[in-house]
């Protein structure tokens, strides 16, 4: 799923970079990446709308248990 839903967690390519991480809008029109794994929030990022364009969702992230064979 390519259609952002606020919280969720999405592997995505920002400037050149694939990345997975939980996406967050913002009352101000920003999106703010966050690691699930920082819980300083040292490696937050927040994209501007005029940066939209450097941002590629490649889909959703889906936790999967048990075995896969």
């Amino acid at each position: 799923r390519t259609e952002l839903i606020d919280g969720k967690i999405y592997a995505l390519n920002y400037g050149g970079m694939a990345r997975l991480k939980r996406v967050v809008r913002k009352a101000n029109g920003n999106i703010v990446l966050i690691s699930d794994n920082d819980p300083d929030g040292i490696r937050r990022e927040e994209i501007t709308p005029d940066t939209f364009d450097q941002l590629n969702l490649i889909g959703e992230a889906v936790w999967v248990g048990g075995d896969l064979s």
